[in-house]
């Protein structure tokens, strides 16, 4: 008798959880993995080439193969040297699962030759504001305050401009030269801010040598901020660079300061760099303007074509290679404007041999016009904006030669807490879908989580079909999920169906971020940056529906609240910037649930930008009590927009999430799991099938419109090669 009541008291005693899914995770941290590839130059093996990844060091055989074992399952950077070659620096997706005993990465290096110079660009750097000022609330003419939580202190700052960066040295390390968008004046007394502008900031000069020690050889100043302490604060940091010798070009007193590249020679081969801006400040008194003119200094005017032409024209005449690093166009676009193109065939039409585009703090794609290469934007490298979509960035390696620019390569990187890191995985291949998806007479092409850029003609396709079978309801709608069915670096190229009269839309995932894998490279693992889970009852999980983490939320009956998780940041339309917002929207997902109450899925809608909120509800209800992994979809539709300007204040084009789980409805401990979520925006036109895209893009939804029934979707997925 007392045995099974002892039973019986064990059996109604609650879960625990957190400790069950400690031990889960221990189990899997137990189990090493091997990490094995192929180093290869000009197709051939490379031998004896040093590969080193978490912490071990090994040399290629004959084969060019090389093998780590042992190795835990945590994400690397996987760097390779020898002699007479370009060193470089890839990544290695190993938080996987107990099954997956092997990851293989292949890296294609190149030899050093002696007139084509790898010129390594980044993308917006500073160390001011939130990086310093936690909470960004300082007054702009007062110091910024010493603070413990600080990222950068105001008391030392040297030590945390080292770490925001310390991540992605190493790749920034890989080139003859490395330059970055530094979006910042050096300041040591900020007495005198802009007084207009609503964004101001500074950077202390004592993290500059931070950037050298980095891998950086160069900063590009020609920016709308680096005249954010007016005449005093442009003076400081051009006193800055010019006593650490940091070579620089872009702002000066005169507009002929500002227009006087940097010169130099990588390799044999002789260089120019300029870096100017159209974004002018115009719109303020010209005596604040962000441009240098004949009365007062700032950067150099991109919009002043003669001086562009000057400029470029006199580096040539020289002999010089020009390399023009264009601050402009929309911020948060995904691609160039009409008057972006026009500053860019301005900047070619003087002789620019290579652009290098900022101003956006969104990774856009690549062109070649004219034989030129030509980066539209690289985004944020290491940057405190708070937006989703400036968090993906790029570094870009780019080889020129004394004719035209040889092969180039991008990086994906993502900022966490503002500080960058690489890549890997399922969220390297959405980055560089992206980028691939709005490229011009480029494609990129995925080679272990760093892109390869090459010309349309030059790519070769790998293709299959898939026949997915799908019910449309009563509603006439049904959505097929691709990331169940496409490796992460295919496309959906062609879409088709058996249904009579049907049409598709493509939908991409805005909210990147509810897989809750491991997909960057530092020394933290699982920790879900983008959601709030420090609440004691929510936590990262073992208990995946895919991969090998998730996001689980416990409650008792005995709990007074409920359990919130929010998503960190806001969830922007796709089209928002461009004044083209496409709002319907799917929240895709699947939960388990264990003695779990309900779940509602609660919406906030917000403007792009600023304060206002246009109320929210409950798009959704998660059933709770006990279920396997369950799918759920609910379709919901942002407010209109309630003024006809594209206001990003004045009208509703964001959204919060948040997961609202309620308390058990029975005497127990319940748990419930969050996996594979996705926030859907789709296209605003429909498309007759069958649909077809010529490129890589990170449509991975498809809503088929069709007569209720059952039907067959066939999709041609590729991959370019």
């Amino acid at each position: 008798m007392r045995r099974a009541w002892l039973l019986l008291l064990a059996a109604c005693a609650p879960t625990d959880w957190e400790a069950r899914d400690g031990r889960a995770w221990d189990d899997w941290r137990a189990v090493p993995i091997r990490l094995e590839g192929r180093v290869t130059t000009a197709g051939a093996p490379l031998a004896g080439a040093v590969v080193t990844a978490g912490g071990s060091s090994v040399q290629t055989g004959g084969d060019g193969k090389f093998a780590i074992d042992g190795l835990p399952r945590h994400n690397a950077l996987v760097e390779v040297e020898a002699p007479g070659i370009h060193p470089a620096v890839r990544t290695a997706w190993l938080a996987r699962t107990e099954d997956v005993g092997s990851v293989a990465v292949d890296i294609a290096v190149e030899p050093v030759e002696p007139d084509v110079a790898r010129l390594v660009f980044g993308g917006d750097v500073m160390f001011g504001r939130r990086f310093v000022d936690v909470d960004g609330t300082t007054p702009h003419e007062e110091p910024y305050p010493d603070r413990e939580d600080a990222l950068v202190r105001a008391s030392d700052p040297a030590p945390g401009a080292l770490d925001v960066l310390s991540r992605v040295a190493p790749l920034l390390s890989t080139g003859d030269w490395t330059s970055v968008n530094f979006e910042s004046p050096f300041v040591r007394t900020p007495n005198t801010p802009h007084p207009e502008k609503p964004f101001v900031f500074y950077s202390d000069p004592a993290t500059l040598p931070s950037l050298r020690a980095s891998g950086i050889d160069y900063l590009g100043l020609g920016n709308n901020h680096v005249y954010d302490y007016l005449q005093d604060g442009l003076r400081q940091t051009l006193d800055t660079v010019e006593a650490t010798q940091m070579p620089h070009a872009g702002a000066g007193v005169t507009p002929a300061e500002a227009w006087t590249p940097w010169t130099f020679a990588v390799r044999e081969l002789p260089l120019a760099y300029f870096c100017a801006t159209s974004i002018d400040g115009w719109r303020w008194d010209p005596a604040v303007s962000y441009v240098a003119d004949s009365t007062k200094g700032g950067a150099a005017d991109l919009g002043v074509t003669s001086d562009i032409q000057a400029a470029v024209g006199q580096a040539l005449g020289a002999g010089d290679h020009p390399v023009v690093q264009i601050h402009t166009g929309v911020e948060y676009s995904y691609g160039p404007n009409t008057r972006v193109r026009e500053h860019v065939a301005n900047v070619l039409a003087a002789g620019a041999e290579l652009v290098i585009g900022h101003h956006p703090h969104t990774a856009q794609g690549f062109s070649e016009i004219g034989g030129v290469f030509v980066a539209w934007s690289l985004g944020n490298l290491a940057f405190d904006g708070l937006r989703l979509e400036t968090l993906l960035g790029a570094v870009v390696e780019v080889d020129l030669g004394p004719e035209a620019w040889q092969r180039a390569r991008v990086h994906p990187v993502y900022l966490e807490d503002f500080r960058p890191r690489q890549m890997t995985g399922p969220l390297a291949s959405r980055a560089l879908r992206q980028m691939a998806e709005f490229s011009e007479g480029l494609v990129v092409v995925e080679e272990s989580g760093v892109g390869r850029i090459v010309r349309d003609a030059e790519v070769t396709w790998e293709r299959r079909t898939i026949e997915v079978p799908v019910e449309v309801g009563a509603d006439g709608l049904a959505v097929v999920d691709l990331r169940d069915h496409a490796a992460p670096d295919e496309s959906a190229l062609r879409v088709d169906t058996d249904a009579p009269t049907a049409q598709v839309r493509f939908g991409r995932d805005l909210m990147v971020h509810g897989t809750f894998e491991d997909e960057d490279v530092d020394e933290d693992s699982f920790e879900v940056a983008r959601w709030d889970h420090t609440p004691d009852s929510l936590f990262p999980c073992r208990e995946a529906r895919s991969g090998v983490g998730a996001l689980c939320s416990v409650r008792s009956y005995t709990d007074l609240d409920i359990s919130v998780a929010p998503f960190r940041n806001r969830i922007r339309v796709f089209g928002d910037a461009e004044g083209t917002p496409e709002k319907d929207i799917s929240l895709l997902g699947w939960t388990k649930a264990d003695d779990a109450g309900d779940v509602d899925l609660r919406v906030q809608y917000h403007a792009s930008f600023g304060e206002t909120v246009f109320g929210e509800e409950v798009v959704g209800t998660v059933g709770g009590g006990t279920h396997d992994w369950t799918p759920f979809r609910y379709d919901f539709r942002l407010p209109d927009d309630l003024t006809p300007e594209n206001d990003p204040e004045l009208n509703p084009r964001a959204m919060r999430l948040f997961l609202d789980h309620q308390i058990p409805r029975v005497r127990a401990r319940g748990r419930v799991a969050f996996d594979d979520f996705a926030m859907v925006g789709w296209s605003a036109v429909p498309e007759s099938v069958p649909a077809a895209r010529d490129r890589p893009h990170p449509n991975d939804f498809l809503k088929i419109s069709a007569p209720p029934g059952m039907w067959t979707v066939t999709v041609e997925l590729g991959r370019p090669r």
